[in-house]
């Protein structure tokens, strides 16, 4: 299978549909998302390409992304970056959200 981009677990496919990570050899990929508008005819607009490349950089990058804003606001690092209240409120509030805590 051809993929846009060929980082991470997760994949979209060249008929801009995204896949999860196998768990094993006789599993089937975990269908994720369909980004294309018409079906998967093999005609995509840059829009629904752009789309699709988007979902799969960001999916791919969220576990890299909260452990950066985690250590931005540890308490073992946050002196060094010096960061001001409103500033880790709203980095607090990021990281529950991602987690999927109330906010």
């Amino acid at each position: 299978m051809d993929t846009l981009v060929k980082k991470g677990p997760y994949i979209v496919n060249d008929c801009l549909l995204m896949y999860g990570q196998v768990s094993g050899d006789e599993d089937e990929a975990p269908f994720i998302a369909d980004f294309s508008e018409n079906g998967t005819t093999g005609e995509y607009t840059d829009a629904e390409r752009a789309t699709a490349e988007y979902f799969e950089r960001a999916v791919n990058a969220f576990p890299a992304m909260l452990a950066a804003l985690e250590e931005l606001i540890s308490e073992k690092k946050a002196p060094i970056y010096n960061l001001p209240p409103h500033a880790q409120g709203v980095i607090r509030s990021a990281i529950a959200q991602a987690k999927g805590d109330a906010v």
